[in-house]
């Protein structure tokens, strides 16, 4: 089955589970997920809670240089896992909703005119 919206993490499983921003899990498929959906070898070995995801997504974020880069950073992060997205948001809503929304979509908007 292909990695649409009517999928269930069940009908998923290798590239097609990790391509599918809804049920990826990214590093947190425990050792007996990744034999079940054939993940073995296609993550790193570390297993990583969300808590841990979320930790290590911002601060791959603190280091970007602008709100821009910080946007097109974020949007990578929900289309590949939109579970680890939505975390690291609640954690950090005041200081992220600015770069999700405006005023760095408006700049964004600006400088693609």
């Amino acid at each position: 089955m292909s990695a649409d919206k009517s999928a269930t993490i069940f009908d998923l499983s290798g590239d097609q589970l990790l391509s599918n921003p809804r049920y990826n899990k990214g590093t947190a498929f425990s050792t007996k997920e990744r034999e079940l959906f054939d993940l073995t070898g296609r993550l790193p070995a570390r297993i990583e809670t969300i808590e841990e995801q979320s930790a290590r997504i911002y601060w791959q974020l603190s280091n970007k240089t602008g709100d821009l880069e910080k946007n097109l950073f974020l949007m990578q992060v929900f289309a590949t896992n939109t579970t680890l997205f939505f975390r690291l948001l609640e954690s950090h809503l005041e200081e992220l909703l600015p770069i999700i929304y405006t005023p760095t979509i408006g700049e964004a908007v600006m400088q693609f005119s």
